[in-house]
């Protein structure tokens, strides 16, 4: 009988194993992070973290207060997994055109819309669940 400890088997060479769940890789080079220190507590969050990303079925929200960790367990999970990163901070100043985009001259002096960090990653996620 199999121990409940041990991680199931590879899926395919297309995913990295992360606190015993396989996630699928992304396309950027998976990367070693010997910078970060994975303690007991950071490992167990970790799970979480793979657990919810494995089931791809809905949005994940990191709650916790400033400096705990969120943004570089992601950043981790992003890099041994071969997936891009790009982090926004959220202040009083933020406004919607970071998100959605909004227009700007181009090197001509034309004025051209730029899409913004939401609309170019929900772009690039239609297109790969299309292929």
């Amino acid at each position: 009988m199999k121990s409940l400890r041990q991680a199931p088997k590879r899926p395919s060479h297309q995913h990295e194993l992360v606190e015993g769940f396989w996630i699928e890789a992304g396309d950027q080079p998976v990367q070693a992070v010997p910078e970060y220190i994975l303690t007991p507590y950071v490992r167990e969050q970790l799970r979480h973290l793979a657990r919810a990303a494995v089931i791809r079925r809905y949005p994940l929200l990191l709650q916790g207060p400033t400096s705990a960790g969120k943004t570089s367990m992601v950043e981790y999970l992003a890099k041994i997994t071969g997936h891009r990163f790009v982090r926004i901070n959220n202040h009083e100043h933020t406004d919607l055109q970071e998100y959605l985009g909004g227009y700007a001259s181009d090197e001509t002096g034309r004025l051209v819309f730029r899409e913004g960090i939401l609309v170019e990653a929900v772009r690039k996620v239609s297109s790969i669940d299309t292929l």
